[in-house]
């Protein structure tokens, strides 16, 4: 999947900038040492630098995770925004009105949504397969 077209790859990546998700957590120097915090606390202080690894790549996906609903709430409420506020339209009939006109951004930000679960999920098996060779005594 994906796009093919330059002008479609050029679409692509103004989205990206957009919401700031193709940004790595690991770049984001406070979300950096969050990631850290969080690994150790998954792998435990005496882990070795592999079960770490796989714990790190779990606080990752995490964080992301919650960058992409911080993304999701600030598209809607955008939408919201654009919304007309009339004195005869319900809340439901606004929110409605705003999921319509976020949409496209909340496709978008669905992409990486389902990547970041499914990073998180091969990460979690990996951890838990290295922390029971970790557990067998030779």
């Amino acid at each position: 999947g994906g796009p093919r077209t330059a002008a479609g790859k050029t679409v692509s990546r103004m989205n990206a900038r957009k919401h700031g998700l193709s940004m790595p957590v690991m770049m984001d120097r406070n979300l950096n040492k969050t990631a850290f915090d969080i690994a150790y606390a998954i792998a435990g202080k005496d882990a070795n630098d592999t079960i770490l690894g796989q714990a790190l790549v779990v606080a990752e996906c995490e964080l992301m995770l919650q960058r992409i609903d911080q993304a999701r709430v600030a598209a809607i409420e955008l939408a919201m925004l654009k919304v007309p506020n009339q004195a005869d339209t319900t809340t439901t009939t606004a929110l409605a009105g705003a999921f319509v006109e976020a949409w496209p951004n909340l496709s978008g930000i669905e992409r990486y949504e389902r990547r970041a679960y499914s990073r998180k999920k091969r990460a979690l098996a990996h951890l838990h397969d290295l922390q029971a060779i970790a557990q067998l005594k030779f």
